[in-house]
């Protein structure tokens, strides 16, 4: 809830009221949990990417790519994970001026790139040859195709961004 609320209007623009409401709870309720906005963006985005981790995981548990299953679920290929990156933009619009949101982004950047850097050798060990691939440089790639694919939807539709990373990947 707090997720749809706070990725649709965004942190500024949304209260803790309005994820009450949109809840259908009382204002006190989640004030009794969360102080503040940013505690309720802090547990909202550890949610977030706890789902995330866990959708890799099933993927990768159904036989999907490790490498493949990371990539779709970052992107915002459908209406759950382009509502996660609107709360994501919402997150780094606020961790600029606060140091605890940028350590939490750092972290996710941190762990993602390990994920990433294991699943690259993993997929190298496989395919018995060796792949020399920096995985900041995917992750930039993701972050800038997902960007550009929420404020542009039409231009960047799904297989269009999962095009980009066949190519990459392949090469």
């Amino acid at each position: 809830m707090a997720a749809r609320v706070l990725g649709t209007a965004g942190i500024e623009g949304s209260t803790i009221r309005d994820v009450a409401a949109a809840g259908g709870w009382s204002t006190t309720m989640v004030t009794h949990y969360f102080a503040t906005k940013d505690e309720l963006l802090l547990h909202t985005l550890a949610a977030s990417i706890t789902e995330m981790t866990a959708a890799i995981e099933e993927a990768q548990r159904a036989g999907v790519d490790e490498l493949r299953s990371i990539i779709e679920q970052i992107l915002p290929l459908d209406a759950a994970r382009t509502a996660r990156w609107r709360l994501w933009l919402a997150f780094w619009g606020r961790a600029i001026g606060s140091d605890e949101l940028a350590s939490l982004q750092r972290e996710h950047q941190r762990e993602l790139v390990e994920r990433l850097d294991a699943a690259l050798r993993r997929r190298s060990d496989t395919q018995k040859r060796s792949v020399s691939f920096d995985p900041r440089r995917l992750v930039a790639l993701l972050d800038g195709v997902a960007v550009q694919a929420v404020f542009a939807p039409d231009e960047w539709p799904p297989g269009q961004q999962l095009a980009q990373f066949d190519d990459l990947l392949s090469s």
